[in-house]
């Protein structure tokens, strides 16, 4: 789970999964004391002796609450004990459960990012886990080159477990965690000190680590050479700029800005740049897709469109989870088909182009807009780093554009200007009418932009008057 949820987050995660046992460290993560959170979430544990099982009513599956700790806890086992002390009887167990294992056991309940809302606990297999994080490292010519990957992202979402840890490991590939959670000083001093070769992150880390290298360099003013050893830098989780590209590739010297997209549900991913991708290739396509899969681009009535048309991505193949768990028979329908609920592009060279989530077309006046199509747009503006739309109510219209902007440090833009940009070069309707200038976005701790929260915070916040946002 992630570290950085709060009691109701944790009790909602425990109950969606039927839980049986939790496993933490008696250390804090930022200001989070895990034994507190969890007697929050759990009261028995109070009355509960160490070492003994515990009877949770507000979550009926759970009995055991193990702590990497030296005290003896109320309610707890230590990890230590659990390792050493295990019963003859225990041991047999699981020598027999072995002898039972097979391939497609489900191995992982993974959540989703949560950027839509509550996250779903995606049942993956080793299967799908193993062969997708190898396919990933031969897209990436790990297994022909020992690389040292900077993993800054967090290891309880599919981007650090497959496409971190996993790839490492099937290709003898070093992993360097440069902190607990994500700090972007941390991560650049320990590109200078290990040396690392491949860089892996959301464009939001990106900006982050780009915004912190002059105070690093005027603190160490040998530094900037020393960050140039990156020959690879992998972006997820959302569309890299054409502004932020250009200063990735010129501030550490790689080589080759890779794209990756997919989804947790997918284990995580489906399309991968290649290394021999043209910068154009890289900037306006989200890769090739990973072998031995299917993909389809459908319309509403689920008919494939021709290449080049606009549809909803759909996935088969050994990539694709069991189910949500306790939904597993509810999912996967037509034969086995996922549909993602991505708006997507398949263009004949095979490549791929996201349009935007389906949940996030916007209907001003009844007509359909695309979120994505007005932020690749303003992404060609050389003071525009990153930019999210999303629709607001508004009384006579429905919902109109509005946009939250992350300008370059060193711009003068303005909101008039963003709009006299927009005029003679897309559709008027298509304009953001309100606009704001951010410092920063909300994120889930992987890095992704949860749009959700910008739509619902501009809602709370002038919800009575639509068309006074963002004056």
């Amino acid at each position: 789970m992630n570290p950085a949820l709060q009691s109701p987050e944790v009790l909602y995660l425990l109950r969606k999964v039927d839980a049986n046992a939790i496993l933490m460290t008696e250390e804090m993560f930022k200001t989070q004391d895990f034994y507190k959170l969890i007697k929050a979430v759990i009261p028995e544990l109070e009355s509960t002796p160490a070492n003994c099982t515990v009877s949770a009513h507000n979550v009926p599956s759970l009995t055991h609450v193990i702590i990497n700790s030296e005290q003896q806890l109320r309610g707890t086992f230590r990890l230590k004990d659990v390792m050493q002390g295990a019963p003859t009887e225990y041991l047999k167990k699981r020598d027999q459960i072995s002898k039972t294992l097979n391939c497609m056991d489900g191995i992982n309940i993974q959540f989703t990012s949560g950027t839509t809302g509550h996250p779903k606990a995606a049942f993956l297999t080793h299967y799908n886990l193993i062969n997708n994080s190898n396919f990933i490292g031969k897209r990436l010519e790990f297994d022909k080159k020992e690389h040292k990957i900077l993993l800054q992202v967090p290891m309880f979402h599919t981007f650090g477990t497959a496409m971190g840890i996993l790839n490492a490991m099937n290709h003898g590939n070093t992993v360097v965690v440069p902190a607990s959670s994500f700090k972007s000083i941390d991560s650049l001093k320990a590109i200078a000190n290990e040396k690392c070769t491949v860089l892996y992150g959301t464009p939001t880390m990106y900006v982050d680590l780009l915004n912190s290298v002059q105070p690093l360099c005027e603190e160490f003013p040998n530094m900037r050479d020393q960050l140039r050893s990156p020959v690879i830098a992998l972006s997820a989780g959302a569309p890299c700029s054409p502004t932020l590209f250009n200063k990735i590739k010129d501030t550490f010297g790689v080589k080759h800005l890779i794209s990756a997209f997919g989804m947790t549900e997918i284990s995580p991913v489906a399309f991968l740049s290649l290394l021999t991708d043209t910068d154009d290739q890289m900037l306006n396509y989200i890769g090739y897709p990973l072998p031995h899969q299917e993909v389809k681009v459908v319309d509403k009535r689920g008919n494939i469109v021709p290449m080049g048309m606009c549809g909803e991505v759909c996935y088969r193949g050994y990539n694709v989870m069991l189910g949500y768990y306790g939904e597993e028979n509810n999912i996967l329908k037509n034969d086995g088909w996922f549909s993602s609920g991505d708006y997507f592009i398949l263009h004949e060279s095979g490549y791929g182009q996201v349009v935007g989530r389906i949940k996030d077309i916007i209907i001003r006046g009844g007509e359909n807009i695309i979120p994505k199509e007005i932020e690749d747009f303003l992404q060609t503006h050389p003071d525009i780093m990153e930019i999210q739309v999303y629709g607001v109510p508004d009384e006579r219209l429905g919902e109109i554009v509005a946009a939250s902007i992350l300008l370059t440090s060193e711009s003068k833009l303005k909101q008039d200007d963003v709009k006299a940009y927009c005029k003679g070069k897309i559709a008027h309707f298509k304009i953001p009418q309100h606009i704001k200038f951010v410092a920063s976005f909300p994120k889930t701790e992987t890095g992704k932009i949860q749009k959700y929260r910008l739509r619902e915070m501009a809602i709370q916040e002038f919800q009575s008057k639509a068309t006074n946002i963002f004056n």
